[in-house]
């Protein structure tokens, strides 16, 4: 679906896994635009494709319709849906409605073709999404954007998942100012905190992010030289806040850093040897495919 009127065009990144990079689409009136796929998220499985008006790729469409982005963040389970998609890669602009049924969902998602991508935070709806509605907008009332249509459970029914569109908003912002996605990042490798785990791993919480190294594997839980370490993170500290957002199983640690800009300054409540601590932390880049 379009987002800007120069034809930036959000989708899943499994979508077009398998296509070139130059290659046509087909607008709702029938109209063929060319495009060209500028850069892909593995991690949300999102794409950004730009739209051309000519083969050459050297001009960009002006004028077109474009969608206006909601608040994943505000949705009660039970607000009413829509999903809309090329059903069965046949069926043109099928619409399906439904409600929000659950939030939060974690899932493997496989394209068919072998590849899978593990994807977290999703949104479940019983709006029918059908093969070919991958990618597609899933909005609400208001005709707001509000997920991107990206799985279904194939052994059930009413049960189908789309990314919230708030994961994707500061990507939209970088592919706007940079052509591409570039990512915020922590530099920290870490375990979510349970119940369970907290018990498993003698824990003084039962929330948060746990920094660990991995000794057999090789795998610092703190990237050497990374904003984290520069910060004074280290193993064996546990992240429980970002900006006084809690890090919890219904808010994870990557869920929060996605919400914010690379280079921006955030606020880390951390628990180490017993007691509280607040590290200041500049967030640096990651540069996607």
């Amino acid at each position: 679906f379009i987002i800007s009127t120069e034809g930036l065009v959000l989708t899943n990144k499994h979508v077009i896994d398998d296509a070139t990079a130059e290659y046509s689409v087909v607008l709702a009136d029938g109209s063929e635009l060319y495009a060209k796929v500028l850069s892909k998220d593995p991690l949300n499985d999102i794409a950004f494709v730009q739209l051309f008006v000519d083969q050459d790729l050297s001009k960009k469409p002006s004028d077109l319709p474009v969608v206006t982005l909601g608040d994943s963040d505000s949705l009660p389970v039970g607000s009413k849906v829509i999903a809309i998609g090329n059903a069965l890669s046949e069926f043109d602009n099928t619409t399906t409605s439904g409600i929000i049924s659950g939030l939060g969902r974690s899932i493997t998602a496989s394209n068919g073709m072998g590849s899978a991508d593990k994807l977290s935070d999703l949104l479940q709806t019983d709006a029918s999404i059908n093969p070919g509605n991958s990618g597609g907008p899933l909005v609400n009332l208001n005709g707001e954007v509000i997920g991107i249509n990206t799985a279904i459970a194939q052994s059930a029914n009413g049960i189908g998942f789309a990314i919230p569109i708030n994961e994707a908003k500061n990507l939209v912002e970088t592919v706007l100012e940079y052509g591409k996605i570039i990512r915020p990042m922590l530099g920290v490798r870490y375990v979510e905190i349970t119940p369970q785990i907290a018990t498993q791993l003698d824990l003084d919480l039962d929330y948060g992010a746990f920094l660990q190294d991995d000794i057999a594997s090789g795998f610092r839980a703190v990237v050497k030289d990374g904003p984290a370490e520069k910060a004074g993170l280290r193993s064996g500290d546990i992240i429980l806040a970002i900006n006084d957002v809690l890090i919890n199983q219904q808010t994870s640690l990557q869920k929060q850093i996605s919400r914010y800009k690379p280079k921006q300054k955030v606020d880390l409540k951390i628990w180490r040897d017993a007691k509280q601590i607040t590290l200041e932390v500049q967030l640096g880049e990651f540069e996607v495919e």
